[in-house]
């Protein structure tokens, strides 16, 4: 009789779990994973590869669950849990791939004088360690290269990914810029950074009060569907000049000044612009040299350079004494909101009932002294030949 042999062959359970970036659709790796069975024990803990995967061989047949547990440097933590079945046949159903989004940083910048967001305005960021955070722009369809995790691999956003054709951020790169600018919007977008303390400095704008320096720590919960958003703002400095009649304290309108700074080898007239309120507001393009005192005898100033300046009168009001150039110091305390107050004084010309005005009165004062001194020593000539002829008799 001929005998039939019948091989059966049982192949191993093959189970791919996929880890990839929302941003890009590159692989993510170094992201640990922790499967468990359905009684709730975990059975098997470990790493993505290269290709942001994790193999599971020899999987019984069972019901699955996974979660990420470590997020991979520069991407958020996955919080959620997901399920994969293995029926007897080796068919896998259920979620075997998810994603990771970048951790995400934005800066908005806002000009508080004018409310709206502040354009070319210069930073550093700078790590835990002190170093510097060197990044270059990066748009999804460019090729770039950056380090693993801080950056994607290469460019090309997957289908569906949160960014919009043709955003610009930037990324890590070793020989990437020490600064940065914020856009037409004030504003600037970091992906990829490490989770960890940072600290932004500002080069603060000419005229401008802002913070030295802004601390902050990204976690791994910061990504681009939540990101950790830092506003920096800055307000102008503020100066009144306030000019009053010295003996009565009232206003004076009319008074002319301008402001000098000392530059290299001479005193320089800076130049303004006068704003729809009436005020004056600092620009080296302005055509405003002599800002003149309004009903209340003030002239407020905003956007004035830190440190000393000095107020000139360019225009003394009818009837009173120029006065000298007045020094003064901005601080960061001088702020537009708060702006430094500096009373002026002027006094008015004394008229002697005659066209002579208070600058000829000291002349007048030395005729009359020169003329009383005559007097006095022609009276004592006088009495003393009275004397002697009084002593002849």
């Amino acid at each position: 009789k001929a005998t039939i042999v019948f091989e059966r062959t049982n192949e191993q359970t093959h189970v791919v779990l996929k880890k990839t970036d929302l941003t890009t659709g590159k692989p993510v790796y170094e992201a640990v994973i922790k499967i468990t069975n359905s009684e709730g024990k975990v059975i098997f803990e470990d790493t993505t590869d290269l290709n942001g995967e994790i193999i599971l061989y020899e999987l019984p047949a069972g019901t699955y669950t996974f979660q990420e547990t470590v997020a991979a440097e520069g991407f958020t933590l996955n919080p959620e849990t997901f399920t994969f079945t293995v029926d007897y046949h080796g068919n896998i159903t259920g979620t075997t791939d998810i994603t990771d989004e970048p951790i995400c940083l934005q800066i908005n910048k806002l000009n508080l004088y004018t409310g709206k967001p502040f354009a070319g305005v210069e930073f550093r960021l700078i790590d835990s360690d002190g170093q510097t955070v060197r990044t270059i722009p990066y748009q999804p369809e460019v090729i770039v290269e950056t380090p693993p995790h801080e950056g994607p691999d290469e460019g090309g956003a997957s289908k569906g990914a949160p960014v919009a054709e043709g955003s610009v951020f930037r990324v890590w790169a070793r020989d990437g810029e020490d600064t940065f600018f914020t856009d037409e919007n004030g504003f600037v977008e970091f992906r990829y950074l490490p989770a960890g303390t940072y600290t932004l400095e500002e080069v603060t704008p000419v005229g401008y009060i802002g913070p030295e320096t802004i601390s902050f720590t990204l976690t791994d919960k910061d990504g681009v569907s939540n990101p950790k958003v830092v506003t920096v703002e800055n307000c102008p400095t503020g100066l009144k000049i306030l000019k009053v009649d010295s003996k009565s304290g009232n206003p004076l309108a009319g008074a002319g000044f301008c402001i000098k700074v000392k530059g290299e080898s001479d005193f320089e007239t800076l130049k303004f612009r006068k704003e729809s309120d009436g005020t004056y507001f600092f620009d080296p393009s302005g055509s405003v040299v002599n800002m003149i005192t309004d009903g209340t005898g003030e002239i407020v100033i905003n956007g004035l350079p830190l440190g000393t300046v000095w107020i000139e009168e360019s225009i003394t009001p009818d009837g009173y004494f120029p006065i000298s150039a007045q020094k003064v110091e901005l601080t960061r305390e001088n702020t537009n909101a708060a702006p430094l107050t500096f009373r002026i004084e002027n006094h008015k010309f004394v008229k002697l009932g005659m066209d002579s005005d208070w600058w000829e009165f000291p002349a007048l004062c030395g005729g009359v002294l020169l003329l009383l001194g005559g007097l006095a020593a022609a009276a004592i000539i006088a009495a003393k030949k009275r004397r002697d002829l009084r002593g002849e008799a």
